[in-house]
């Protein structure tokens, strides 16, 4: 299942992969920020081992084990102040071929999960670029953590993963 966002995190403490090689004491998931903890919350992965808190890399191999895959559309961050949604929603339109093309040729995902608003102007793209992939959507829309208070897209996709993954799961 891929996870697809529209434009990488600015801090590079919000990504998800981010230190992901490095390991030390520090290393447990109370250091997610941001959203890399919006999609682990998601994925139900914020409650592991809580009076042991996992390192992130045991984390990220949960995250891996179970089939998921976070990417962007746009893989380089926005300088900061230059974030407007028409600029993204742009820079997203200019590089759907590309990451059509990825999606189909390289990550072959079964199941792709939009995040980010700035993808919504695209879902009839994605639809028909990638057939063999099913769209997991939010009410015909992407699940929105990007915006001010994600909580209930977080909340709805959690619900939503959790059945796809099906019984006893």
């Amino acid at each position: 299942m891929l996870f697809l966002g529209g434009i990488s995190p600015a801090e590079e403490s919000e990504f998800l992969y981010a230190g992901a090689g490095e390991e030390s004491e520090k290393g447990s998931i109370g250091e997610f920020r941001g959203e890399g903890k919006k999609v682990l919350s998601s994925a139900g992965l914020l409650g592991l081992g809580e009076n042991h808190p996992p390192h992130r890399a045991e984390v990220l191999a949960e995250f891996q084990h179970r089939g998921y895959y976070l990417a962007h559309v746009v893989e380089c961050p926005l300088d900061a102040g230059t974030g407007k949604v028409g600029l993204v929603q742009a820079l997203c339109e200019g590089r759907l071929p590309v990451v059509l093309a990825r999606i189909r040729r390289s990550l072959r995902p079964k199941r792709i999960v939009l995040i980010s608003q700035s993808l919504d102007g695209l879902i009839p793209r994605f639809a028909a670029g990638d057939p063999a992939a099913a769209l997991m959507l939010d009410n015909g829309k992407a699940f929105a953590l990007d915006v001010a208070d994600p909580a209930p897209a977080t909340e709805r996709l959690r619900r939503v993963l959790s059945a796809a993954a099906g019984p006893g799961a």
